[in-house]
């Protein structure tokens, strides 16, 4: 039950810091980037590339998939919504396309069964917290803790 718990309060942080960056971006720019979820998608399976397909430690595929992320989202800016920069529509369906065509591209290489992803920390089987011993792993305490502040940091108006 813990471990159910555990794992719901960090899938619940994601989707937090997801809906945060989201949000960061439309309130910044003034641009509602439908292809935000998309670059979240390649991020992860550039790391499962690298370091599940390729074996590179885990660490590397990370760092892989930020600076991949970081990039396509400059070429984004700088190719598709700088040019259509005073129109909103026009930016919302091209970045949408975008979106699209990144999925297509996914599917076309990966295909569209489920990927199971290695964690980035190896640790221990299980630990115990106040008495309770729980299968999940000591990695997932500073996720955890992020989740929970992220969470935290969310107003609701």
């Amino acid at each position: 039950m813990l471990e159910i718990l555990i794992q719901g309060l960090l899938l619940s942080g994601l989707y937090a810091l997801i809906a945060v960056g989201f949000t960061l971006i439309f309130s910044v720019g003034r641009v509602l980037n439908l292809a935000y979820g998309s670059y979240i998608m390649i991020a992860g399976y550039v790391y499962f590339y690298f370091s599940q397909l390729l074996g590179l430690p885990p660490i590397v595929g990370l760092l892989l998939a930020g600076i991949l992320g970081s990039c396509m989202g400059l070429l984004k800016y700088n190719l598709i919504v700088k040019p259509l920069k005073g129109d909103h529509i026009p930016v919302e369906i091209s970045t949408l396309i975008l979106a699209v065509v990144l999925q297509s591209a996914i599917i076309l290489y990966f295909g569209n069964s489920a990927k199971i992803l290695l964690p980035i920390f190896k640790s221990l089987k299980s630990f115990s917290f106040k008495n309770v011993e729980c299968g999940s792993k000591p990695s997932n305490i500073p996720l955890i803790a992020l989740s929970k502040r992220s969470l935290s940091d969310i107003s609701w108006t």
